[in-house]
């Protein structure tokens, strides 16, 4: 790649990661000062999965957990989307902590992931950097959909024969299948939470008892998750494993 440097400003260091939907890189902003991400797709055909992610930030700025994006671009044969930089990922987390999380962090983590969309893995969600440090964000929207239509308000109707959607290690049963996707998450409560805390299983059986177009109740997940904090004497102070110097996080 011979792009080193984005509408003269910001300056490209080293790559972060990468995958489907583009590569992201640790960059410079040369008048600020500041580091910042940068993430890059080449342009291929007329769709761009960039754009649309760019497009949706754009939608849901200002919301918590949403990365802040300052703009979008095509430079050089790539679509280039400048953001903000954030911190480690829940995947690179997992390493640090033995894999292997304690009840208070994933109830911590769980009562703060409050929307859901198609590309769910431990690589997209990060945790914020500075005083955002207890701030769990979820990124790579490329692959997010509306679940109702943006003029009449009504929910897409069901439908198969569709593609697999995500990545197939952490994808759902129904995407694997070819059925389209709910606003809520399909899975096997039974398989999945075996020595996990309670309220995980009974998280998921609440989602599959909901109907195709039926809408969760958010206080009352949001709750399942807070209120055992309190019944086994968790301090509300954000404080999650990898923040524990043993761990060397």
């Amino acid at each position: 790649m011979n792009l080193v440097r984005i509408d003269r400003r910001y300056r490209l260091r080293r790559r972060l990661g990468f995958g489907s939907s583009g590569e992201i890189y640790m960059a410079h902003d040369i008048f600020s000062g500041q580091d910042i991400a940068v993430k890059l797709k080449p342009m291929q055909g007329s769709c761009c999965t960039l754009e649309h992610e760019f497009n949706i930030y754009e939608k849901l700025a200002g919301g918590l957990g949403i990365l802040f994006v300052h703009s979008f671009r095509i430079e050089c044969g790539y679509n280039v989307m400048v953001m903000k930089r954030l911190g480690p990922s829940l995947e690179q987390l997992f390493s640090d902590c033995h894999f292997r999380f304690s009840t208070r962090t994933i109830l911590l983590l769980a009562s703060q992931l409050n929307f859901i969309y198609r590309d769910l893995k431990p690589s997209n969600i990060i945790m914020g950097v500075r005083k955002h440090t207890d701030i769990v964000y979820i990124i790579d929207f490329g692959l997010l959909k509306e679940f109702r239509h943006p003029d009449t308000y009504l929910h897409i109707p069901y439908t198969r024969a569709q593609g697999l959607i995500g990545m197939a290690t952490f994808t759902s049963t129904h995407s694997h299948l070819g059925f389209e996707l709910e606003s809520k998450l399909t899975t096997s409560a039974h398989d999945l939470c075996q020595g996990l805390p309670v309220q995980l299983g009974t998280f998921l059986e609440y989602s599959r008892s909901l109907s195709f177009d039926g809408k969760p109740d958010y206080d009352y997940l949001y709750n399942l998750f807070q209120a055992p904090l309190l019944w086994e004497g968790f301090r509300s102070d954000m404080t999650f494993d990898w923040n524990d110097s043993d761990n060397g996080a």
